[in-house]
């Protein structure tokens, strides 16, 4: 992977085919413990309602003027461990396709690959925006506009804004902070 950034030759010491062989491996092994996992299960990615609940405590802290929140932005960084559960919960593309129960995780079956959902460098950004009482959130994942899945509804018209309550309903996040 790391050909795009440093003029080397890695395929004495790794095969392309063994290298497809490892991610294959790895991908199934990220499918079942941190991604989207099968159908009607969510504990491969359910510790990641932490992080989506300071999501939206960081919003509504800057919503109600807290003067221990006074941050125009907010970053996070994680790995893979924490990213994939992340975008499996939102349903991200590429990241919220269940499984069905009995069939096993396959390429063939599923889009779903850890190098795509994390790659190195990658993130979920969320962008608050007002406008008198309408609060907006756009979101974006590797630096591209997405959508999230679970049935949330897009702001009219638009391609990847959600109104701020509905996204945390359709979320199921924790109710919002009082002032």
């Amino acid at each position: 992977a790391m050909s795009r950034d440093v003029n080397v030759d890695t395929s004495k010491l790794m095969p392309k085919e063994a290298a497809d062989a490892f991610a294959y491996v790895e991908d199934g092994r990220y499918f079942y413990s941190r991604g989207p996992g099968v159908k009607g299960a969510d504990d491969s990615y359910q510790a990641a309602q932490i992080l989506l609940d300071h999501f939206f405590t960081v919003i509504d802290e800057h919503i109600n003027g807290r003067p221990d929140h006074q941050h125009v932005a907010v970053y996070r960084s994680a790995h893979a461990e924490e990213l994939t559960p992340f975008a499996s919960m939102l349903e991200l593309p590429a990241a919220g396709e269940q499984g069905t129960p009995g069939e096993i995780y396959t390429h063939e079956n599923n889009d779903f690959r850890v190098w795509s959902v994390a790659p190195l460098s990658g993130n979920i950004e969320w962008v608050l925006w007002e406008k008198g009482d309408t609060r907006l959130v756009s979101i974006q994942q590797n630096e591209l506009p997405t959508t999230v899945g679970r049935d949330c509804e897009l702001y009219e018209d638009t391609e990847n804004f959600y109104e701020l309550e509905e996204l945390r309903s359709c979320l199921g996040a924790s109710e919002p902070a009082t002032p």
